[in-house]
């Protein structure tokens, strides 16, 4: 199942997709992209692979503390997002109301 995302997410999405495409990569790979940090970008993947725009393909064979990951085909987010009521893939963040 494919969730909505936050607008940053979408954003870190989008410049992952424009390098890696349908490409393998790892935190660290990806980490360079977002240019936040290594505990920011984990969180980030994290919160995509939960939202089901990243597919996490298992462990590097040299070091198993490494993920190795794929993004999910923006099209297939926009079908799987469509059908489940049309939502918009886009939303803003919650914020506290005081």
């Amino acid at each position: 199942m494919v969730e909505p995302v936050p607008k940053y997410l979408f954003r870190i999405y989008c410049s992952l997709w424009l390098v890696f495409e349908d490409k393998e990569f790892s935190n660290d790979e990806a980490a360079k992209i977002i240019g936040r940090g290594e505990r920011y970008s984990n969180q980030a993947l994290h919160y995509l692979k939960k939202s089901g725009w990243l597919i996490t393909k298992g462990f590097n064979a040299v070091d198993r503390r490494k993920h190795i990951n794929k993004l999910v085909n923006p099209m297939t987010i926009i079908k799987m997002i469509g059908e489940a009521g049309g939502k918009s893939i886009v939303l803003e963040p919650k914020r506290d109301k005081r």
